[in-house]
Protein backbone atom coordinates (compact mmCIF):
# COMPACT_ATOMS: atom_id res chain seq x y z
CA UNK A 1 0.00 0.00 0.00
CA UNK A 2 2.51 2.52 0.64
CA UNK A 3 4.05 1.82 -2.98
CA UNK A 4 0.71 2.96 -3.88
CA UNK A 5 0.56 6.19 -1.75
CA UNK A 6 3.98 6.91 -3.34
CA UNK A 7 2.89 6.49 -7.00
CA UNK A 8 -0.52 8.94 -5.84
CA UNK A 9 2.42 11.43 -4.36
CA UNK A 10 3.70 11.34 -7.64
CA UNK A 11 0.66 11.85 -9.64
CA UNK A 12 -0.23 14.49 -7.94
CA UNK A 13 3.03 16.55 -8.46
CA UNK A 14 2.81 15.60 -12.33
CA UNK A 15 -0.73 16.81 -12.75
CA UNK A 16 0.03 19.96 -10.60
CA UNK A 17 2.70 20.78 -13.13
CA UNK A 18 -0.28 19.81 -15.94
CA UNK A 19 1.74 16.51 -17.04
CA UNK A 20 -1.42 14.99 -17.73
CA UNK A 21 0.02 12.88 -20.04
CA UNK A 22 3.40 12.21 -18.13
CA UNK A 23 0.91 11.12 -15.32
CA UNK A 24 -0.85 8.38 -17.15
CA UNK A 25 2.41 7.29 -18.44
CA UNK A 26 3.45 6.89 -14.81
CA UNK A 27 0.15 4.80 -13.97
CA UNK A 28 0.86 2.73 -17.32
CA UNK A 29 4.26 1.99 -16.07
CA UNK A 30 3.27 0.87 -12.01
CA UNK A 31 0.93 -1.41 -13.54
CA UNK A 32 3.19 -2.75 -16.36
CA UNK A 33 0.65 -1.81 -19.00
CA UNK A 34 2.65 -1.81 -21.74
CA UNK A 35 0.40 -1.07 -24.31
CA UNK A 36 -0.71 1.78 -22.88
CA UNK A 37 2.30 3.23 -21.87
CA UNK A 38 3.71 2.98 -25.81
CA UNK A 39 0.23 5.09 -26.44
CA UNK A 40 0.65 7.61 -23.85
CA UNK A 41 4.52 7.87 -25.05
CA UNK A 42 3.50 9.00 -28.47
CA UNK A 43 1.03 11.18 -27.54
CA UNK A 44 3.60 12.98 -25.74
CA UNK A 45 5.59 13.02 -28.50
CA UNK A 46 3.12 14.54 -30.67
CA UNK A 47 2.38 16.83 -27.92
CA UNK A 48 5.86 18.01 -27.73
CA UNK A 49 5.98 18.38 -31.62
CA UNK A 50 3.18 20.50 -31.96
CA UNK A 51 4.04 22.34 -28.65
CA UNK A 52 0.53 22.14 -27.95
CA UNK A 53 -2.13 19.46 -27.30
CA UNK A 54 -4.34 18.93 -30.32
CA UNK A 55 -8.18 19.01 -29.75
CA UNK A 56 -7.89 15.40 -31.78
CA UNK A 57 -5.55 13.76 -29.81
CA UNK A 58 -6.54 14.99 -26.22
CA UNK A 59 -9.94 13.33 -26.96
CA UNK A 60 -7.93 10.51 -27.72
CA UNK A 61 -5.73 10.41 -24.62
CA UNK A 62 -9.07 10.62 -22.44
CA UNK A 63 -10.61 7.28 -24.43
CA UNK A 64 -7.43 5.57 -23.87
CA UNK A 65 -7.12 6.62 -20.64
CA UNK A 66 -10.92 5.76 -19.75
CA UNK A 67 -10.03 2.32 -20.69
CA UNK A 68 -6.69 2.13 -19.14
CA UNK A 69 -8.41 2.98 -15.46
CA UNK A 70 -11.33 0.34 -16.60
CA UNK A 71 -8.81 -1.59 -16.88
CA UNK A 72 -7.21 -1.37 -13.46
CA UNK A 73 -10.61 -1.41 -11.89
CA UNK A 74 -11.54 -4.60 -13.28
CA UNK A 75 -8.33 -5.98 -12.04
CA UNK A 76 -7.11 -3.89 -9.01
CA UNK A 77 -10.64 -3.39 -7.93
CA UNK A 78 -12.39 -0.21 -7.00
CA UNK A 79 -10.79 1.28 -4.19
CA UNK A 80 -7.12 0.97 -6.14
CA UNK A 81 -8.94 2.96 -9.07
CA UNK A 82 -10.11 5.37 -7.29
CA UNK A 83 -7.45 6.69 -5.41
CA UNK A 84 -5.59 7.04 -8.10
CA UNK A 85 -8.45 8.61 -9.83
CA UNK A 86 -8.66 10.81 -7.11
CA UNK A 87 -4.84 12.02 -7.94
CA UNK A 88 -5.21 12.77 -11.59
Amino acid sequence: MKELENLCKELKQLTWNNDHTGSLMRIADYFRMADYYAIFKAIETIHDAERCMPYDLGAYRRIKSKEMMDAIKQHHGREVHDVIYSSL
